[in-house]
Parts: C-alpha cells; structure tokens; sequence
C-alpha cells in the first residue's frame, strides 16, 4: 500500500483470491491499464463529439433532417451514429471491460 508521496514503478496487479485471475493489472511505467485478465494497453484514441448540424457532410456530424429529407440523408445519420458506438465498444473490449 503506498501513502502520499510515494511512487511505483513498474506493474501493478490486483488478483482475485478465487480464480487467481488478474482483475486489475496497472504499469505505471507504460501508463497502462487492463482489466479481468487483458493485458495492460494505454488510452483510446479520442473521438470527435457528435454535432447536430443542419448542413453536415462530415463524419462527425448529424444532419437536422427537418421536414424535407432523403434516405442518403438518414443512412449517413445512422452510418456516424454506428461508428461511434463501435469505437467505444472496442475501447471498452480493448481494456477488458467488456467481453468479446
């Protein structure tokens, strides 16, 4: 157990008494992180918030649809909404937050 001050090197794990499983593996060195048996990996690349955008034509954007719009229209929305929560399900299986 460190106290205020102290500082670690190297990996860090906390192991279940049970399964004798990493549940929390920690490198301070690399600055990563990895859960229930993953090995330690650092952050995810970030992602750009989705806008809503009457005239969007980017990735990173929703079309205001209004009252006039097309099928392409709708399936780009669809499109920048699935690859948003693609990315955070790969974050998330990445780190061993979620099974794969």
């Amino acid at each position: 157990m460190l106290k205020s001050g102290d500082m670690m090197n190297g990996t860090f794990s906390v192991v279940s008494p049970l399964t004798h499983h990493a549940i929390l593996v920690v490198n301070a060195t690399d600055q990563t992180i990895g859960f229930f048996g993953t090995p330690p990996n650092g952050q995810s690349p970030a992602m750009m918030p989705l806008q809503l955008d009457a005239n969007a034509v980017s990735g990173d954007a929703i079309t205001n649809l209004g009252g006039s719009y097309t099928q392409d229209a709708i399936n780009a929305n669809f499109s920048n909404v699935s690859t948003r929560i693609n990315g955070l399900i790969a974050a998330l299986k990445r780190n061993g937050l979620m099974l794969n």
